[in-house]
């Protein structure tokens, strides 16, 4: 009976030995550095170069916000841009009544500039920001962002934003 009360004894601390250096080590695991703001840079800046480089001065683009700051909000737009410049008013789509006053209402060339900058200010925040890339003419497609909102409640937290039906307005070629 002895024996087999130190074997369960013996057991019972090796389990509890077990348990307490997995535990240490799944601590240590948790505690390593996790990535900071997932972003392909050079990909960015060269779909950037490229989209300049076809020097497309008019175009029309169909833009949907889909973001969730607060609550759950929607946009559907269209911009149309002449000689680099934002042709005002911008054309609300689709019934949507919201505001634009929250979305980045930008040429192409005007939302890589709003790319970069938020990316600037938040490379050493956790999250990501993923675009999809356009393979003829290079604008973003869609941008896929999702960032803290315990910095900015109002202005960050998860969305996409989705370009569309682009129609160059000036010859141009394509790649």
């Amino acid at each position: 009976m002895k024996n087999k009360t130190l074997k369960l004894i013996k057991l019972f601390s090796f389990a509890l030995k077990t348990a307490f250096y997995t535990l240490i080590c799944l601590l240590f695991l948790n505690c390593e550095e996790q990535p900071l703001l997932e972003f392909d840079e050079k990909t960015f800046y060269r779909e950037w170069a490229a989209w300049e480089a076809l020097g497309i001065t008019d175009y029309s683009v169909k833009v949907k916000w889909e973001w969730n700051r607060l609550r759950p909000e929607s946009v559907f737009y269209r911009i149309t841009v002449k000689d680099y410049t934002l042709i005002k008013p911008v054309e609300l789509l689709d019934g949507f009544e919201n505001d634009l006053r929250h979305a980045v209402v930008e040429p192409i060339s005007g939302t890589y500039d709003w790319i970069k900058a938020l990316y600037e200010s938040r490379k050493n925040v956790h999250g990501s920001i993923k675009i999809t890339y356009n393979t003829g003419f290079h604008y973003p497609e869609i941008i896929a962002i999702d960032l803290p909102r315990r910095e900015h409640p109002r202005r960050f937290g998860s969305g996409t934003i989705y370009f569309s039906e682009f129609a160059p307005l000036t010859p141009a070629t394509v790649e």
